[in-house]
């Protein structure tokens, strides 16, 4: 299956999918659509991995399955998409900026405790995380710490209930973690509401614990562009290399399903091969699924320029 074959195809199950939860919810707005929406991931998957093998047929086996790579051009990067939120099933409101549904948070908190439950073998460094609201809640329901006492500096204000989003303490910043916003990736600019994001000053006065001073404009300038030219794949590239020039070794990304794709469409052609059929490396992400990575460079020639790490040759100084 070719690429053009592939988006019509997903295409063609979108509107069908679409259509039928307008359907069911005019019959009966308490409908479940839960097992729908369980058949179109499924539908989806499957058109996924025919894609895969379509691109993996022919390909060459190597005489080596194994590569070495130098510690200090390798990176390890974990990745989060954000939890259910109002524009996902089996809600599906096309508004703008869109908050996490309980479902969301509740999502968001369960990765918390898994983490926990994992102890010392999970560390990071920073969080980059997309400057729209469903990815900022998704960082703070997993890395905030809800208790009242901390002293630590407030990540989220709390919020009232209201129609558009749940009820929610003050989160706190836990110590020596970093929160940094990043245009670079927000989702795949289509034309929908859900993607365009509110203002800067507007997000800062939420999530005073973030760091906007990558973020350029205020008002949401990409998003509002029509018609949309978001090339996001070279903007998964320069993701990527963004991450890879950041002094941090341990960075966890918390961003949406489209760019994910990108991501790993750009970053993991090598494991298009046998395995894809069978594993998850490539796999488009569910709602806040967490994943780990190791990001490095094809290129040997910026060795010369990185640290040397725990590189040592004894008697090297001594001119031997």
């Amino acid at each position: 299956m070719d690429d053009q074959r592939f988006q019509a195809s997903v295409a063609q199950l979108n509107a069908e999918f679409a259509q039928w939860v307008h359907k069911e919810i005019l019959q009966n707005e308490s409908c479940n659509l839960k097992q729908g929406a369980k058949e179109y991931v499924g539908k989806l998957e499957r058109l996924e991995r025919q894609r895969l093998s379509a691109l993996c047929n022919g390909q060459p086996l190597q005489t080596c399955q194994y590569s070495l790579t130098p510690k200090q051009i390798t990176k390890v990067v974990h990745l989060v998409r954000h939890g259910n939120g109002y524009h996902n099933p089996p809600h599906m409101r096309n508004i703008v900026d869109p908050h996490l549904t309980p479902l969301g948070w509740k999502q968001a908190h369960q990765v918390k405790n898994h983490l926990a439950k994992l102890g010392g073998k999970v560390s990071m460094e920073v969080v980059i995380v997309s400057p729209l609201i469903r990815t900022l809640e998704t960082a703070v329901g997993i890395f905030g710490e809800m208790s009242f006492g901390n002293e630590g500096s407030v990540l989220m204000n709390a919020r009232k209930e209201t129609l558009e989003r749940p009820a929610h303490p003050t989160a706190y910043k836990p110590p020596s973690l970093n929160f940094v916003a990043q245009e670079m990736c927000r989702e795949t600019l289509t034309g929908n509401d859900c993607d365009i994001r509110r203002s800067i000053s507007e997000q800062s006065q939420d999530f005073p614990g973030v760091d906007f001073s990558e973020v350029q404009n205020d008002l949401d300038v990409l998003g509002s562009k029509k018609p949309h030219n978001d090339k996001a794949g070279s903007r998964a590239c320069n993701f990527l290399h963004y991450l890879f020039q950041r002094k941090e070794t341990h960075l966890c990304v918390v961003t949406h399903a489209g760019f994910l794709c990108h991501i790993l469409d750009e970053a993991c052609k090598h494991l298009r091969g046998p395995i894809a059929n069978t594993s998850t490396p490539v796999r488009a992400f569910r709602n806040c699924e967490f994943r780990t990575y190791v990001l490095t460079i094809n290129d040997s020639g910026v060795l010369s320029g990185m640290p040397e790490g725990t590189w040592f040759i004894p008697g090297e100084k001594e001119g031997w």
